[in-house]
Order: C-alpha cells, then structure tokens, then sequence
C-alpha cells in the first residue's frame, strides 16, 4: 500500500534477485515507510494534543527488511524558547538485533 501511495516502485522493494544482486540479503522496506514510524511517535505518543512535526533530519543506517521488529525511539535534546513549544528530539530506529538502522532528530511542536 505504501508503494502504491507514493509510487516507489524500485525493484529493490519487489524483487528478491535484485536486491540480492545489490548486495542486500533480501528486499528492503522503503526508507520513508521507516521513517513514517516516527510520525506516530510524535503525533500519537508524545503528550498533549497530538503533537506536530515541525523538521525531521534522518540517516538511513542499515537496511530494514520485511519481518524486521522495529523499535522506535525520541528522547528529548532541546527545548527551545519561543511563543511556541518546540523540541529537539533524538530519534533512533532499532531492528530487532539492537542495530540502529535509522537515526536523526526532529522538531516538533508540542500542543497542550
């Protein structure tokens, strides 16, 4: 569905022989699918009224593959003072072999 929406149809999401032949052990998810998880962090996890990202800084560190168990992670660097309520989160995505395959940080301003 992902794919479908945002049209990335790169054969290394498809195709086992390619993205072998790329030097992966088997297709990979889309790097934004991955980075999509932080989204429900930040709107759906942090407190108040759904917080709203402001920026988001990623590197995709490793591949993440179908079947992968992913924890996501935000820990708070920053607030920043303001008429609005921002912070800097650390944001980390873990595989299910304690491998951050993604890292970064976001803004997001944080609603009451």
């Amino acid at each position: 569905l992902f794919t479908e929406i945002s049209q990335d149809f790169n054969p290394l999401h498809f195709d086992d022989e390619y993205a072998r032949r790329e030097q992966f052990d088997d297709r990979i998810i889309p790097g934004l699918l991955t980075t999509s998880f932080i989204s429900r962090l930040i709107g759906m996890l942090l407190p108040g009224k759904q917080a709203l990202y402001r920026s988001q800084e990623v590197t995709f560190k490793k591949p993440v593959y179908i079947g992968d168990t992913l924890v996501i992670k935000g820990t708070v660097m920053e607030k920043i003072a303001g008429k609005k309520n921002i912070i800097v989160l650390k944001t980390e995505i873990i595989n299910q072999n304690g491998i951050v395959v993604l890292s970064g940080s976001a803004k997001v301003i944080v609603r009451k």
